[in-house]
């Protein structure tokens, strides 16, 4: 294959996954800076981290989260000094405003935990009683790949998730009210199967390049070519016959 065949091969894979993820290409996601936040049970340390922005859909989940379950989360990692990657390769959630970690609960902190039984046992009933929280309001369990909303909590997935909660939220929505906290395993309804249509990971019968959700949102180029494209879905209906066309002149 050519690189210039791969290189089309690369735009047509990224625009049909726009056309699958429309909503989310459309979608507003409102970003404020925590030092402007007022939340009774969130609030974040100063060590620059006050400074980040943070999606507001993900700020208002946790405090609903938190309040249900009577505990003060303090966010200790937004965009600042977090690596710009996942240990998978990705664009990190935190890099795009999307993603905090939460790494003192009441004011305590997990004692070095790098385990499901050393540390404070103190900070681990409390970030499961949040966990549990986030779990009822739709957020799954230690899977983010190609989930709108998670939480990462008592895992090595992505790094040590002993000393600390990742709590992430890709979308501009909120959820419902917490409905529950007393699960200690992930159901099927929250952390087997996307809570979510739109983060599904679409295929393609073009190419066997993978693209997820994650790595679209993150990538400027991708979303400066997902808003021209989908400026020109509502003007043209004749643009998924020329795609068509010019896959088939390709193949």
């Amino acid at each position: 294959m050519s690189s210039q065949t791969k290189i089309i091969k690369d735009i047509l894979f990224s625009y049909e996954t726009i056309l699958e993820n429309k909503k989310f290409i459309t979608e507003a996601i409102e970003y404020v800076k925590l030092e402007d936040t007022n939340y009774s049970n969130v609030n974040y340390d100063n060590d620059g981290t006050q400074n980040d922005s943070v999606n507001k859909a993900l700020l208002d989940d946790i405090e609903s989260a938190a309040k249900s379950v009577g505990i003060t989360a303090t966010i200790t990692t937004a965009k600042t000094g977090h690596n710009t990657r996942t240990t998978t390769g990705n664009i990190s959630r935190h890099t795009t405003g999307n993603g905090v970690d939460i790494a003192k609960l009441n004011g305590i902190g997990s004692n070095g935990a790098t385990n499901g039984t050393n540390g404070n046992d103190k900070f681990r009933e409390l970030g499961n009683k949040l966990k549990d929280a986030l779990v009822s309001m739709g957020y799954t369990w230690n899977h983010e790949i190609n989930r709108p909303k998670a939480v990462l909590w008592q895992t090595n997935e992505g790094g040590n998730h002993f000393n600390h909660l990742h709590v992430s939220n890709r979308t501009g929505e909120t959820s419902g009210e917490p409905t529950s906290s007393t699960s200690d395993k992930p159901t099927s309804s929250t952390s087997d199967k996307p809570t979510s249509s739109t983060s599904s990971k679409p295929t393609s019968s073009t190419s066997n390049i993978t693209l997820s959700t994650t790595e679209l949102e993150s990538d400027p180029m991708i979303r400066q070519f997902g808003s021209i494209l989908n400026k020109a879905l509502n003007l043209d209906k004749g643009l998924t016959e020329n795609i068509k066309r010019i896959k088939g002149l390709i193949k």
